[in-house]
């Protein structure tokens, strides 16, 4: 009885907590993606303007421009940040705006499309110039 009752409690005392006052240990912050940082939201903030001044988008086309952009913004900066990342050539950046690209197309009118092809490049801006102000003043299109 008596070593049953020590192996009971031994069992208890070897639950593994936090020190006093600190929090659980989560995740690495690439692997937490369910919020956006600063950066990502600004660059998120200044496509989703771009794109609806120049495609005429409707308030549901924002509302899923947001949420494309944002999830967009987060894979490139993430890696840009890998080692050996290589720019425009990256097969998994090469990725990520295929699926931005996919998933533009399915909300966006043919037109509105066809204008967003021909000038995602200026998109690409936001991730060089968000310090700078982002965004250059668009061509005329």
């Amino acid at each position: 009885m008596l070593t049953l009752t020590a192996v009971i409690s031994l069992s208890f005392a070897s639950i593994a907590q936090p020190p006093s006052g600190e929090g659980p240990i989560g995740p690495p912050p690439e692997i937490n993606n369910s919020t956006a940082t600063n950066e990502e939201a600004a660059i998120s903030r200044l496509q989703v303007d771009w794109m609806k001044k120049k495609l005429k988008m409707t308030k549901d086309q924002v509302q899923a421009a947001e949420k494309i952009t944002l999830d967009h913004a987060k894979k490139i900066l993430m890696l840009k940040k890998r080692e050996g990342y290589n720019g425009t050539n990256d097969p998994d950046k090469q990725q990520a705006d295929h699926e931005r690209d996919e998933a533009m197309k399915k909300m966006l009118t043919e037109k509105q499309f066809i204008r967003f092809t021909k000038n995602k490049h200026i998109l690409e801006n936001s991730f060089e110039n968000i310090l700078g102000g982002g965004i250059p003043p668009p061509p005329g299109m």
